[in-house]
């Protein structure tokens, strides 16, 4: 479990064999009571791997993937081939530019027939065209001179992008937790257009009563945001600005071009002090990762992600809902979680794709489990507090109860739509079940007969 906050070994076995405990810190994680930066820990890892599927045993025929991209982390190119054979198979990588030729390289077989390499060269020698080739052949008679070329591809390799470009695209993301607004969580956003509609984490915006937006662009700070949708169970949010324009903006890249080995920048809102962000160098170690994250709030969130990639750059807390980015300059990543004491780090990104399909769902107003949009993306308020019993010892001024005429404590919320309360326990449940500007029949006693009192329930915090 990656728990943002306690230190784990990444080694110990959490469930069966390929599980790992991991402690993470989300680009947003917690300061309890006065402050909660947004950066979630990973306390527990699940690793699956990514790449290519084995062949079958019957295949006759390798499967070559080849890609090409720059490393920013080492300043080289990194040419990297993915290939899939029948067992007993192993295959060789060579590349030229016409004038200079790699060194032939053989590519390391696994037990399933899945071969990778990843090459890494010098900057100055790659700028240009590439001509990348595959050749494979059972392990018997070796890999000769005529033997069928299995895979080849012209890439173009470029110099790379650096952070500054992104960097006006980023806002930094501070939310008051809790109704009573005693933490505060500090974590990065993405802007996607121009009217200031923002990706984030759920994990960043989770618990906020409300939330304020400082664009890195403008340096403006917006205070007038709403929740647009969220999807607890992927850890992403949707924010959108009221009354923004001519922001600056970048889009989510197809996040399939990256590569173990792929250089990557993160850029973040670091420490969430504001300011000019963060960046950490480094370079995609793994795809297609499932871990367990964990941010001990308030409020707690654990959650269960999937496909993440995992990196070597540095994650620290206000980093969550950051970008990640590649040689391009592209959004490949969401950043997300890391492990805490690691060393290397280590480091988890949402693949932007996977995000952009959420965005998608959450505009166009999907229903489904796992997504809750516009009013149903926060918790119904009431605006009592009660104690063990039920009874009202504070109304809060303005509130929904005060608005409907309950404005002195003393009596006792006996029901709820009908639905007995008989504790403090059993209003917060059922309460938790409905959303704002949602009317509800409170039944409400002094000792007597209840008398029944309708009420339009406010907004409290985001799910």
């Amino acid at each position: 479990m990656i728990a943002r906050g306690s230190p784990l070994s990444e080694r110990t076995p959490l469930i069966g064999p390929h599980a790992n405990h991991v402690p993470d810190g989300r680009a947003g994680s917690p300061r309890r009571r006065g402050r909660r930066l947004a950066i979630m820990m990973v306390s527990a890892l699940l690793v699956a791997s990514g790449g290519a599927r084995a062949a079958n045993a019957g295949s006759t025929r390798p499967h070559v993937r080849i890609t090409a991209v720059p490393s920013i982390a080492h300043r080289t190119q990194a040419i990297g081939v993915l290939a899939t054979t029948p067992v007993g198979w192993w295959c060789q990588l060579s590349a030229t530019t016409g004038v200079t030729t790699l060194p032939i390289s053989r590519i390391v077989r696994t037990p399933h027939g899945r071969f990778s390499s990843i090459w890494l060269i010098s900057q100055r020698a790659t700028i240009g065209r590439w001509s990348v080739q595959v050749r494979c052949a059972p392990t018997a008679s070796g890999v000769r001179a005529g033997t069928t070329i299995t895979g080849r591809r012209t890439v173009r390799i470029l110099v790379p992008v650096p952070a500054s470009h992104v960097m006006p695209a980023l806002v930094d993301i501070t939310s008051q937790i809790g109704v009573d607004q005693t933490g505060v969580s500090a974590g990065t956003g993405i802007v996607l257009n121009a009217s200031g509609l923002i990706v984030t984490n759920n994990h960043v915006v989770a618990g906020a009563t409300s939330i304020s937006i400082r664009d890195i662009g403008n340096r403006r700070t917006y205070t007038d945001v709403t929740v647009v949708g969220v999807d607890p169970r992927d850890d992403i949010a949707v924010l959108q600005i009221n009354g923004a324009r001519g922001l600056s903006y970048t889009r989510l890249a197809d996040s399939r071009t990256i590569i173990p080995g792929s250089g990557v920048q993160t850029i973040g809102n670091a420490g969430g002090v504001g300011g000019t962000p963060t960046v950490s160098v480094g370079f995609v170690t793994a795809l297609g990762q499932r871990i367990i994250a964990q941010d001990p709030g308030p409020p707690v969130i654990q959650e269960t992600l999937t496909g993440l990639i995992r990196m070597n750059a540095i994650l620290r807390p206000g980093d969550s809902g950051g970008a990640l980015i590649d040689a391009a300059g592209n959004v490949v990543g969401i950043n997300t979680a890391a492990l805490q004491y690691a060393n290397p780090p280590i480091g988890y990104a949402i693949p932007a794709r996977h995000a952009l399909s959420i965005v998608k769902a959450i505009l166009s107003g999907t229903t489904a489990p796992n997504l809750q949009i516009g009013p149903a993306a926060w918790t119904a308020y009431l605006g009592v507090a009660v104690n063990n019993s039920g009874q009202i010892q504070r109304v809060v001024v303005g509130g929904p109860a005060w608005t409907a005429g309950i404005s002195a404590p003393g009596q006792s919320i006996v029901s709820v739509n009908g639905q007995p309360i008989a504790s403090a326990t059993d209003l917060h449940n059922i309460l938790a079940q409905l959303s704002p500007e949602t009317t509800i029949s409170l039944g409400l006693s002094s000792g007597g007969p209840p008398t029944l009192v309708p009420v339009v329930l406010g907004y409290g915090t985001v799910r």
